[in-house]
């Protein structure tokens, strides 16, 4: 009993840190990026209004026409503009590499990641599930998850390091306007790799264990 309880917790405890490894930045970005982009629709929609209501040189009519343009226009859905009537819209607030364009696209990297890595997580329980089911099976399915983690693996690494290479200047940038080239430089130079040789080592001999039972 005290060995599957054992064997229990490290299940777990690998499930738990796939779960973080997978969900925690692109989850702390996505956050930040909602509440930054709404901040900013929620401050520039109020100073429109403001300017607005202010302008002597507008009508009525005018003036309730301006205010309802920039309601159905908020700066977070200006990179996503791509009607005729939009364009210059678009064009003064998402210029390339401009701190909207940045959000906007951060954003939406955020999304894909979780995506991703929920369809990666998907897959691995499916294979999982595959090999539990039929013995015949154990050694393809290890094998395709092999290779599909290998290559996953590869791809979140790139995008979780620069999504957190982008945090280490924005968050405080954004929050204390200012940034630390200390903080950007541990973000860029930590380093990462996707197994160590031991896990290398371990799998390697599963796998050859694998193929051992499955012949």
């Amino acid at each position: 009993m005290a060995l599957v309880r054992t064997i229990h917790a490290d299940l777990l405890r690998v499930f738990l840190l796939t779960l973080v490894s997978l969900f925690a930045i692109p989850a702390a970005t996505l956050v930040f990026t909602e509440y930054a982009l709404r901040s900013q629709d929620a401050a520039f929609l109020q100073s429109v209004e403001k300017r607005i209501a202010s302008d002597a040189r507008l009508s009525a009519d005018d003036k309730a026409q301006a205010t309802e343009f920039y309601r159905s226009h908020p700066l977070s859905k200006a990179c996503d503009a791509t009607a005729p009537d939009d364009r210059d819209f678009h064009d003064k607030v998402c210029s390339p590499y401009s701190m909207q364009w940045q959000f906007h696209w951060a954003d939406h990297a955020a999304i894909w990641t979780l995506v991703l890595g929920a369809a990666l997580l998907a897959a691995a329980l499916v294979l999982g599930a595959l090999a539990f089911a039929n013995r015949g099976l154990r050694y393809a399915s290890f094998v395709a998850g092999w290779r599909l983690m290998t290559v996953s693996s590869a791809v979140e690494v790139v995008l979780q390091s620069a999504m957190l290479v982008w945090l280490s200047f924005w968050l405080t940038a954004y929050f204390w306007h200012s940034y630390y080239i200390k903080l950007i430089a541990i973000a860029v130079l930590r380093p990462r790799r996707p197994c160590s040789m031991r896990s290398t080592r371990c799998s390697r001999s599963c796998r050859r264990a694998t193929r051992s039972k499955a012949n």
